[in-house]
């Protein structure tokens, strides 16, 4: 009787065994996707930066805007969207405004690319020029702006292999306004298609 049920126990060990190893792995791979993603999404781009090819340019609302695909010093590829304000005594506010601005006034200058297949983000959103507090009396607030002039945000991304083109859809949000206090209206949330014949 001793041995049966030694056999039963035995049994019933060798049945969970494949099921805590499948368990273990799944937490192994999750613990690996959480450090794999916390160590792309800080990536800083490095320069200097090779220009790859200009994949779109428009006009509107008094900035003339350029997305390029670029690669920095370390060989990552980056999306570069370059906003210059058609009057050189314009400005354009920093990323770290609110998306709304404050009290309603003013727009953050943003580049985003949604969720989409063959193309992701690995870093965060950096600009080329400092951002300067400017205080509106009036409001009784202080923006962050950027200087007068243009600014390029640059966004790291990873790009999956293709054989055909790779489409995209990229999202641009910015508003222009001079030190006098004139802005110009906002355009927010563009969609913007664009396309990289074949894989870099």
């Amino acid at each position: 009787m001793g041995r049966i049920e030694v056999i039963t126990t035995s049994a019933a060990r060798t049945g969970r065994t494949p099921a805590v190893i499948f368990c273990c792995l799944v937490l192994l791979a999750g613990a690996a996707w959480y450090v794999f993603a916390q160590f792309f999404s800080s990536y800083v781009p490095a320069p200097p930066f090779t220009h790859y090819e200009t994949l779109s340019a428009f006009t509107e609302h008094g900035v003339h805007v350029t997305i390029a695909l670029e690669q920095d010093a370390n060989g990552t590829f980056l999306l570069a969207s370059t906003y210059t304000p058609v009057d050189a005594h314009v400005h354009l506010y920093s990323t770290d405004l609110p998306r709304a601005g404050l009290n309603g006034a003013g727009r953050p200058t943003l580049f985003e690319l949604p969720a989409q297949s063959g193309v992701h983000r690995i870093g965060q959103l950096t600009a080329d020029q400092p951002v300067i507090l400017d205080p509106f009396p009036t409001l009784n607030i202080v923006f962050p702006i950027y200087p007068d002039g243009p600014v390029t945000l640059r966004l790291p991304i990873a790009i999956e292999t293709h054989d055909t083109q790779l489409d995209m859809t990229v999202h641009v949000t910015y508003m222009a306004c001079s030190s006098t206090g004139f802005c110009l209206p906002p355009v927010e949330n563009k969609s913007v298609a664009l396309v990289i014949a074949q894989t870099p």
